[in-house]
């Protein structure tokens, strides 16, 4: 266990993705030139609903991109570790961080590559259905589910599901999972798009064969 200090925002960040973040409030501004001045990590804590989650993200500051004189700035961060909240400790002070009582979790990120060329086979096709391109540079030694977690169609609270999961085995059953169930509608819609399409044009029909029975 150990202490830190949180960040909470309506983000769900995963381990190894960078984030670009514009830093305003005095308690976060302090935060940050600690973590500069340091290089500790912080926690970002999902906001949903107006609720703050028990699970989060350890986020290191790999850069200072600009520093306003009225002491904002503009930072680049990176998802290292994801945590679990055991306790929080909110600060009364306004220039002072929350903090809470953290553990850090395994990521656990083997998984057999049947399923991980799944899971790729239908986000292309998802990509391929909402007519996005989306290149898919994947570093085969970071988990599949957080690379791609982002951009294949989940609403937040699902987001921070799939963040809370144990291993990329289930993390990978969760992403396909979804795909089995949007992946139709998505069909259906492209089907009903192509047939509003064809209505008012020019058809070239085969010839019907009337016969009397």
């Amino acid at each position: 266990m150990e202490r830190l200090s949180i960040f909470p925002l309506q983000l769900v960040v995963y381990p190894g993705e960078e984030v670009a973040l514009h830093i305003f409030e005095p308690r976060y501004v302090r935060l940050i030139n600690d973590c500069l001045e340091t290089g500790m990590h912080f926690g970002l804590v999902p906001v949903h609903n107006e609720q703050i989650t028990r699970i989060a993200t350890a986020m290191q500051v790999t850069s200072l991109h600009q520093r306003y004189t009225d002491g904002r700035m503009d930072i680049r961060t990176q998802g290292m570790d994801v945590l679990r909240i055991l306790e929080y400790y909110p600060s009364p002070e306004p220039d002072v961080a929350h903090q809470a009582t953290v553990e850090r979790l395994p990521l656990r990120t083997g998984a057999p590559d049947a399923l991980r060329e799944e899971v790729t086979r239908q986000y292309r096709l998802f990509h391929e259905l909402i007519n996005t391109i989306k290149p898919l540079q994947l570093d085969e030694l970071a988990p599949l589910s957080f690379q791609i977690g982002h951009t294949s169609g989940l609403e937040m609270d699902k987001q921070a599901a799939l963040l809370e999961l144990p291993d990329e085995v289930a993390r990978l059953n969760f992403l396909q999972l979804h795909f089995d169930q949007v992946i139709p509608a998505l069909r259906g819609i492209a089907l009903t798009r192509t047939k509003i399409q064809q209505n008012g044009h020019f058809k070239t029909l085969p010839p019907a064969d009337l016969r009397l029975s």
